[in-house]
């Protein structure tokens, strides 16, 4: 069962990190596809909840239990201290910050070509969520390396 949630943990949340990009993607065309951006901005956001709820039921049962005393006893502590701690907290904006994206894309699309520094705004935070979303994958591969 754990190796079940940790292998949806991980496939989900680089579903999530995908529709994010795709989001990106679609922001910075010229003639925005809405009804694309609301797909990828509603998936990277569902996404990343599933993907916590997976994660968090097995930090919980596997990882708190067992792995991190084994990886903070070792030579490699700084692994779990920086990288698995960032990861848990970091991660926790990604469906915030998903969900706003959704929420501005449904809201306010019609005002884009009218509010140009609207759209660069989403774009900014758009682009930052994929890039928080590549940071905690790149933590959580550094972390299962170290266990």
């Amino acid at each position: 069962m754990t190796t079940f949630v940790l292998i949806a943990h991980v496939l989900v949340g680089l579903v999530g990190v995908g529709a994010s990009y795709a989001v990106v993607l679609a922001l910075l065309k010229r003639d925005l596809d809405v009804r694309f951006a609301l797909w990828a901005s509603a998936l990277a956001f569902g996404a990343y909840l599933v993907s916590y709820a997976f994660g968090a039921y097995y930090y919980d049962a596997v990882y708190k239990a067992g792995m991190e005393a084994m990886i903070r006893a070792s030579d490699r502590a700084w692994v779990d201290l920086f990288f698995m701690e960032a990861k848990g907290r970091v991660f926790l904006l990604l469906p915030f910050l998903s969900g706003v994206i959704a929420a501005t894309i449904a809201g306010y699309h019609a005002s884009f070509a009218e509010h140009s520094e609207l759209k660069r705004a989403l774009v900014f935070v758009a682009l930052a969520t994929f890039l928080i979303g590549v940071f905690v994958t790149a933590a959580g591969v550094v972390v299962s390396g170290a266990a």
